[in-house]
C-alpha cells in the first residue's frame, strides 16, 4: 500500500511538472511573439521618421519650402505615432503587473462620459461623424476606478470613430436593476464573426488598411485588461454593414 501511494504521488508530481513545463513553453512562445510584434510595430514609424529626416539633410538645398514642410510634418506624425505606441505598451505592461489593482471609488459616470464626449467632439467633427451621448435623467453614482473607466471610454470611442465614416457614434447610459449599463455603438462597417474572437488580442488589427490606419492594436487589449481588473464582462456585438456595439455594466453605489 505504501509503495502504491508513493507511486501515485510520483505520478501526480510528474503530471504537474509536465503541465508546468507546457505552461512555461506557451508563455515563452507568447513572449517571443509579442517581442516580434513590438519590434515590427516600433520599426515601421522609426524607419519612416529616419527616412524623412535623412531626405531633408541630403536634399535640403533642392527642396522647396513646401516640400520641406511636408517632410517635417510627416516626420512629426511618425514621431507622435511612435510615442503613442510606446505609451500604450507601458500602459498595458503596468495593467498586467500583479501589483496593479483597481482603486474603487464612487463617481458620476454621466459627468465622466460627458467629459470624454467633449474631448473627442473635434475629432468626430473632422471625420464628419456625429458623436453624442444619451442617458436618463440624473443617473446615480457608480463604483469603479475612475481613471481606468475613463481610459475604457476613450479607447472605445476612439475605436468607434476610427471605423466609422459619415456616421454616428453614440455613448448611452441606462439603469438596469443595481447597475448602469454603458454602451458605445457606432454605425461603421462592423466586423465579421471571425474577427470578434481576436479583437482583444495584442496588436490585432482588422484586415482592412483603410480602417486600421495607424492603430497600434493595443487599445482593446487595454480595455479588456481593465475590465478583468474590475471583474466585469465586456460584451461586443457586431456584423458586417451594421456597425459595432461594446457594452459593460458598472455597479450603482449610494453616496
Amino acid at each position: 500500500d505504501e509503495i502504491d501511494r508513493l507511486t501515485q504521488h510520483f505520478n501526480q508530481m510528474s503530471k504537474k511538472i509536465v503541465q508546468q513545463l507546457s505552461t512555461l513553453k506557451k508563455q515563452d512562445e507568447a513572449r517571443c511573439e509579442m517581442v516580434a510584434n513590438i519590434s515590427h510595430d516600433l520599426r515601421t514609424p522609426l524607419a519612416a521618421l529616419h527616412g524623412y529626416i535623412e531626405t531633408l539633410i541630403l536634399k535640403q538645398a533642392s527642396l522647396t519650402a513646401e516640400q520641406q514642410q511636408h517632410y517635417l510634418k510627416s516626420a512629426l506624425n511618425n514621431g507622435v505615432r511612435l510615442s503613442q505606441l510606446i505609451d500604450e505598451l507601458f500602459e498595458l505592461a503596468r495593467l498586467e503587473s500583479a501589483e496593479t489593482k483597481a482603486k474603487m471609488e464612487p463617481f458620476s459616470i454621466a459627468e465622466l462620459a460627458s467629459d470624454v464626449i467633449q474631448q473627442y467632439a473635434p475629432i468626430a467633427s473632422e471625420q464628419n461623424n456625429r458623436l453624442s451621448m444619451e442617458c436618463f435623467e440624473a443617473p446615480p453614482f457608480v463604483s469603479a476606478d475612475i481613471g481606468m473607466i475613463q481610459r475604457v471610454l476613450e479607447n472605445l470611442i476612439s475605436n468607434g470613430l476610427r471605423h466609422t465614416e459619415n456616421g454616428a457614434v453614440v455613448l448611452s447610459l441606462s439603469k438596469e436593476h443595481e447597475t448602469i449599463n454603458v454602451r458605445i455603438k457606432d454605425t461603421g462597417l462592423g466586423m465579421a464573426e471571425t474577427e470578434l474572437n481576436n479583437i482583444y488580442q495584442r496588436f490585432y488589427r482588422i484586415n482592412n488598411p483603410e480602417r486600421s490606419g495607424d492603430n497600434s492594436g493595443l487599445g482593446l487589449a487595454i480595455v479588456k485588461r481593465i475590465m478583468e481588473l474590475h471583474q466585469i464582462e465586456i460584451v461586443v456585438e457586431s456584423a458586417l454593414g451594421e456597425g459595432t456595439c461594446f457594452s459593460f455594466q458598472l455597479p450603482v453605489v449610494n453616496v
